[in-house]
């Protein structure tokens, strides 16, 4: 049974820092079997996005591929579209895959609704102002960091409802990065048959 690691947090938290951390450790061979699950967006594309992890379209190439059924799972988050295609979900089938991401609604979907995976969800938290500290130095568009801002603290206090959607807690803060890489990698190593 092929597995799917959801990791979930507000921006700025370190999800795709920690992936890649993780992804490091377990070496280069083994993470190519370790994959992002891959999703598009219509949002600007930042320095530090990684192409493996998302592909970056324009509003009339995603309302093409909506049209043409390709996406099947579309969501919104700060005013910005999102979508999981069917291209995605069919890879699933055929190697472990991390998804980094924080919408709520997206992630009890993508839970309930793949029970054919062994599916594993994890939030990645610190204290709101070292995450806003991120933000601030992020090369965003200064719309992007502002919206990021913002959604912090709705982006906690709606983890603080939703807490039931996860299995597992990991504090990414005060300078316990390291700390907070291996947690990952130990859940990873648990739930993919302790391949790595």
């Amino acid at each position: 049974m092929k597995s799917l690691i959801i990791v979930a947090g507000p921006s700025g938290v370190g999800k795709n820092t920690l992936i890649d951390g993780v992804r490091k450790k377990i070496g280069e061979d083994q993470s190519a079997n370790l994959r992002y699950l891959k999703k598009i967006t219509t949002r600007e594309k930042r320095p530090d996005d990684r192409d493996e992890e998302a592909v970056f379209v324009t509003n009339e190439e995603y309302n093409k591929m909506m049209d043409e059924r390709k996406i099947a799972i579309p969501y919104e988050l700060r005013q910005e579209k999102y979508g999981i295609t069917l291209e995605s979900l069919a890879e699933l089938y055929k190697h472990p895959h991390i998804y980094a991401g924080g919408d709520f609604k997206l992630i009890k979907s993508l839970r309930d609704s793949l029970g054919f995976l062994n599916v594993t969800t994890v939030y990645v938290t610190a204290d709101k102002d070292e995450i806003i500290g991120r933000l601030d130095k992020r090369e965003d568009t200064l719309e992007q960091k502002a919206r990021s801002i913002v959604s912090v603290s709705k982006h906690l206090e709606q983890y603080a409802k939703n807490k039931e959607l996860f299995e597992y807690e990991i504090r990414n803060g005060n300078g316990k990065l390291e700390e907070a890489t291996n947690e990952l990698k130990m859940i990873v190593n648990g739930k993919t048959g302790g391949q790595y």
